[in-house]
């Protein structure tokens, strides 16, 4: 039997669901943000005053998905990020996290749902024209899965 080993986090790629992409390989040192919480509800039933029960209060609240120190590949990718710059309506996208195993194969993805850009910082700028250097792109966003 074969000897199976946890995926490395550092191996990672986002893919943005984005109209017209041709580069999808954009990359990054660090993601963050896939997180969600619920605030509880303490309900202390009527007529019985031993017990407090513990409820959920409404839907789950999520973190800003962050991801910093990379490239953006494709200037459709940039192009939506400077609607935000620009004023223009806000649109959202799907981004997908993609977690490869030692092989380069995906072994864990998550799909962000309706994301929209809430902050961007980049940093200098060298030789290589073909990329977009980003110090910090963050998202708000509706939702997450795990697909894998």
């Amino acid at each position: 039997m074969a000897e199976e080993f946890p995926a490395q986090s550092f191996n990672f790629r986002a893919e943005f669901d984005i109209e017209g992409i041709t580069d999808n390989s954009s990359s990054f040192y660090e993601v963050s943000g896939l997180a969600a919480e619920a605030e509880p509800l303490a309900y202390r039933e009527g007529g019985e005053n031993r017990f407090v029960h513990t409820l959920p209060k409404g839907g789950a609240k999520f973190s800003n998905l962050a991801l910093k120190k990379g490239f953006i590949s494709d200037k459709k990718i940039f192009e939506w990020l400077t609607d935000f710059n620009l004023g223009n309506a806000v649109e959202t996208h799907n981004i997908k996290i993609i977690l490869h195993d030692e092989n380069g194969k995906p072994a864990a993805v998550w799909k962000i749902k309706k994301a929209f850009l809430v902050a961007i910082e980049t940093t200098g700028f060298g030789e290589d024209k073909k990329r977009i250097a980003v110090e910090k792109i963050e998202f708000a966003f509706e939702s997450f899965e795990r697909l894998k």
